[in-house]
């Protein structure tokens, strides 16, 4: 099984929380920035 890690496009975090939906895709925010 291939597992794929989330990680912040604008400081390569891997440290993201769920923040919400939209369209039925799940957002996601940055701990690290914010972002």
């Amino acid at each position: 099984m291939l597992q794929t890690t989330l990680t912040c496009g604008k400081c390569s975090s891997a440290d993201l929380r769920k923040n919400g939906s939209r369209h039925g895709q799940p957002k996601y925010q940055c701990k690290a920035c914010r972002h």
